[in-house]
């Protein structure tokens, strides 16, 4: 109803009239209905209210407009309502007019500690200690690092402000945080007569031997005041060291001295040679072949022959191949080379070379036989089979490398059979008549050998073997090689009395034995022989139990003191103690019964 009639006042023309002419009444001079927060506007005729910036109505009645609520300000600003308006107002940590806010940076007014870093952020900014340093940002305090162990184990932790520093220990490189060992030998700290041992983190110097002190200094040691050498020696003292020559009519290393000549002169027999040596000079003789024993007096039973003329030559053509030219002195080099890789390494000679051509070159090699048959046996049956295998490993060897020197092939040279070699060598000095040598075992033996029966012993002389025919039991042998038996009639007889003295000690012996028993057993009286039973012998002479006057023990306190009668005793009653015997029961008990009567 009110609002017709406000509209009807508003669209109701007022006009102020003298009759003749009108005009326009200002309502808003005059009368205003708008709101106090409201604008009056006059028009012709009427006006209009209108509520003002910042409140809302009709004019006539305004209310405040809460313009926050459409968030006119700035997203970091706050915005503030009023009766009409607003207010922006940026927030902390950002300036502006509050419709614009910009951040403010705090951290040029330095807000942190000294020893802290602040860092900006969007409205705010936060304080953080910096390394080597703790607190809130605020309040910074130093961090002893060297608490948490930080450095290597062959360093020193310095804590500072803020940080710490690691120093390596002395004998020790690095940056602190790794250290290594320090060689400090390098630079030769100890004695030039002394030896540097380095150890971790230090190092020691020990005087040579032959030297005395403490390392970085050493003075020579004058060994010979403590007669190091042999009492018939020479000692010389020398810079850290000393030495022993034996004297004059010695010989050995100074240490061990032992005279030139074996003492007598003619130790050794038959041709040994005599050389002392250990370190009690002991007397050593060497034998001749034929001779043994500790002073060669024992003749061999067996030896290897000597040659008693230079034996011909075991030979073989090799044929050698290299890409270049190689000299006699390369050519024996691979010879020696080949020959060391055989079965049995025997000493060889190179006899003929032909000139390099084509690349070959063409040696004979000699191998000298000897009185050993395994030697002789090798050279003739194995040498050039094992040479010939030879050749395919030397041809890859030098395939390899051109400089190399190959076994190209090889051809049988000269060989003397064993039954040949015999003529060559011989058994010493030895005559015939002593040893022969065995063709088929290339062995020089003994003629003693199995020559002497019944442990004859053989003797070598110059006619030959001779026995020596030694008794054994009652025999007695002869005869050039001891096989006659006879019996020796005087140690038959001594034989045969001997043991009939023995036989006849042996029965004297038993005689004696056999009466001395009999004498030591009693005599018994078989008439007058009866068995007594052990149970009634006990009670027919239990009366010369006491014979003496007896105390009775106070413990039987009925008893008295007795003294025994013998007025009834019959002396002449004589007990015979016969041999066990066993008895039926009834016989038992009737020789009971006839005791006790």
């Amino acid at each position: 109803m009110q609002e017709h009639i406000w509209k009807k006042k508003v669209t109701e023309k007022i006009y102020t009239c003298n009759g003749t002419s009108c005009s326009d009444v200002d309502e808003c001079v005059v009368n205003s209905a708008c709101h106090k927060y409201a604008t009056c506007n006059n028009t012709i005729g009427s006006y209009t209210c209108t509520c003002n910036s910042g409140y809302q109505g009709n004019g006539t009645f305004c209310s405040d407009v809460n313009e926050c609520l459409t968030s006119p300000c700035h997203k970091n600003a706050t915005c503030a309502n009023t009766d009409g308006s607003y207010t922006c107002t940026c927030n902390p940590g950002f300036q502006g007019n509050g419709t614009f806010c910009s951040d403010i940076n705090e951290c040029l007014t330095s807000p942190c500690h000294i020893n802290a870093t602040c860092n900006n952020t969007i409205g705010s900014y936060t304080c953080t200690c910096n390394s080597g340093y703790q607190g809130n940002g605020t309040f910074c305090s130093d961090v002893n690092e060297c608490l948490t162990s930080p450095c290597h184990k062959n360093a020193s932790c310095a804590n500072t402000d803020g940080s710490y520093t690691c120093t390596c220990n002395t004998g020790f490189q690095g940056n602190g945080t790794s250290c290594s060992d320090v060689d400090e030998c390098l630079s030769r700290p100890c004695h030039i007569n002394a030896t540097c041992s380095n150890t971790v983190g230090s190092y020691t110097c020990t005087c040579n031997t032959g030297f005395q002190g403490n390392g970085t200094s050493c003075i020579d040691i004058d060994e010979c005041l403590k007669s190091p050498c042999h009492k018939d020696a020479t000692c010389t003292n020398s810079i850290g060291s000393y030495s022993c020559t034996c004297n004059s009519g010695y010989q050995g290393n100074g240490i061990i001295c032992c005279a030139i000549t074996c003492d007598p002169l003619n130790y050794c027999f038959n041709g040994g040679t005599c050389t002392r040596t250990g370190s009690d000079c002991v007397q050593i003789c060497t034998c001749v072949p034929g001779y043994e024993g500790t002073r060669c007096t024992s003749s061999s039973s067996i030896f290897l022959p000597v040659p008693v003329k230079d034996p011909p030559k075991r030979t073989v053509n090799l044929q050698l191949k290299s890409a270049s030219n190689f000299s006699d002195v390369d050519a024996d080099a691979k010879v020696k080379e080949l020959v060391a890789t055989l079965t049995l390494n025997l000493p060889s000679n190179n006899i003929q070379y032909t000139a390099f051509s084509n690349g070959i070159r063409r040696v004979t090699t000699a191998f000298n036989y000897t009185g050993n048959l395994t030697v002789i046996n090798f050279l003739n049956d194995k040498l050039f089979n094992e040479l010939q295998g030879r050749v395919v490993s030397t041809r890859a060897a030098r395939a390899a490398s051109d400089q190399n020197i190959s076994l190209n092939s090889i051809t049988d040279g000269n060989k003397t059979s064993k039954d040949d070699l015999v003529q060559y060598f011989k058994c010493g000095d030895f005559p015939q008549t002593a040893y022969t040598l065995n063709p088929s075992t290339f062995t020089c033996e003994s003629k003693c050998n199995n020559y002497c029966n019944n442990s004859g012993v053989c003797n070598l002389t110059a006619d030959g073997p001779i026995c020596s025919c030694v008794p054994f039991s009652i025999y007695s042998t002869s005869g050039k090689t001891c096989d006659t038996i006879t019996m020796n009639l005087n140690a038959f007889f001594g034989i045969l009395f001997g043991a009939l003295a023995f036989l006849f000690l042996l029965m004297i012996a038993i005689f004696l034995t056999v009466y001395w028993c009999r004498k030591r057993r009693p005599e018994v009286d078989d008439e007058s022989y009866s068995y007594i039973n052990p149970s009634t012998y006990n009670k027919s002479l239990s009366g010369f139990k006491r014979f003496q006057e007896t105390e009775v023990p106070k413990y039987e306190p009925n008893l008295i003191s007795w003294k025994p009668r013998l007025d009834n005793v019959d002396t002449s009653f004589k007990a015979k103690i016969g041999r066990p015997q066993i008895l039926n029961e009834s016989s038992s008990n009737n020789s009971e019964h006839s005791s006790e009567q």
